[in-house]
């Protein structure tokens, strides 16, 4: 059982777990498709069924079984658990038509990034990105920006509802699909002691060959991010895997697009109001992010909650 206090039983939710030490791929699991039902970001396949993969969503977390991917034994993984929630996370599953059409979500608010799979077919990740726009895609396999493809009818998504065209990527008639939706906040999060605070940002920077300062307006805990106009890995960090302020290579660094191990590499760091990225970025390209702040953001109740001697 992997406790971190997530509620996946009654709220539902995406589990997504990654191997650090081997190359084992990327494997996703989320409560709209049930346990067991596993698909992979580093891969095209469609949805597989692993009986030793995620076993149950519980109260607290969620359990595994003996599938070798997500619990080899000795090796060192991660697993970041994305739960749903107004203005955070959305799940959406449904069948295409292959006519333009809308499918509704539960946000409530700007959406920053879609994600999509086609589940029973070996169909690429259609991602949408509200800095990209509504007339282009990216993708986890491939480096490419798809443009005027067809896979959001051009159209930008709503806080209630998202567009599709007619790729059968996206919405093939009689074909099944999940869509992973993540929300953008800007001044309207509903989150920390007050119901006030922003928790997830979409967003993009420029970069110049030396130091970019990202201002979110607070500190981030995970990011994702990818050069939207040229080639290069979409790349995770977070700060529990090693994400500091510090000279070397310290930053940890797993790749949705790539089954590799974890790597090492000075990147940057988060700072009080977002955070720094080093000169590995290229002058004039255009990067996408997604980050999620980082908690608590409610007052601790207990002294035990904060410190702690060893």
């Amino acid at each position: 059982s992997i406790v971190n206090e997530i509620d996946l039983a009654g709220e539902g939710g995406l589990v997504w777990i990654k191997g650090r030490s081997d190359a084992y791929a990327h494997q996703l699991y989320d409560t709209a498709r049930g346990v067991t039902k596993m698909i992979g970001s580093s891969s095209t396949a469609a949805e597989g069924t692993r009986s030793g993969g995620v076993t149950s969503f519980n109260a607290n977390g969620f359990s595994i079984g003996n599938e070798g991917v997500i619990n080899p034994s000795g090796d060192t993984l991660a697993s970041w658990t994305f739960r749903k929630a107004e203005k955070f996370f959305d799940i959406v599953t449904y069948t295409g038509n292959g006519s333009v059409r809308t499918i509704p979500h539960g946000l409530n608010c700007a959406v920053g990034s879609i994600f999509i799979k086609r589940l029973d077919n070996n169909n690429p990740w259609i991602i949408f990105h509200r800095s990209n726009g509504a007339t282009g895609w990216l993708s986890f396999d491939t480096a490419a920006f798809g443009v005027n493809s067809g896979a959001f009818n051009n159209t930008m998504p709503t806080d209630s509802v998202f567009t599709l065209g007619t790729r059968d990527d996206v919405n093939n008639n009689g074909n099944t699909y999940v869509a992973y939706i993540f929300a953008h906040n800007d001044g309207d999060g509903t989150f920390g002691p007050d119901g006030d605070a922003d928790a997830i940002k979409c967003g993009s920077y420029t970069g110049n060959g030396g130091h970019v300062d990202i201002d979110l307006g607070w500190e981030p805990q995970w990011v994702l991010v990818k050069k939207a106009t040229g080639t290069g890995n979409w790349t995770i960090l977070d700060t529990m895997r090693g994400w500091v302020n510090g000279g070397g290579n310290v930053d940890q660094q797993l790749y949705p697009n790539l089954s590799d191990s974890e790597t090492a590499y000075e990147l940057g760091h988060p700072t009080a109001t977002g955070w720094k990225e080093k000169s590995n970025t290229t002058t004039g390209q255009t990067y996408i992010y997604m980050a999620i702040r980082r908690g608590p953001l409610a007052p601790p109740t207990a002294g035990t909650e904060v410190f702690n001697i060893a």
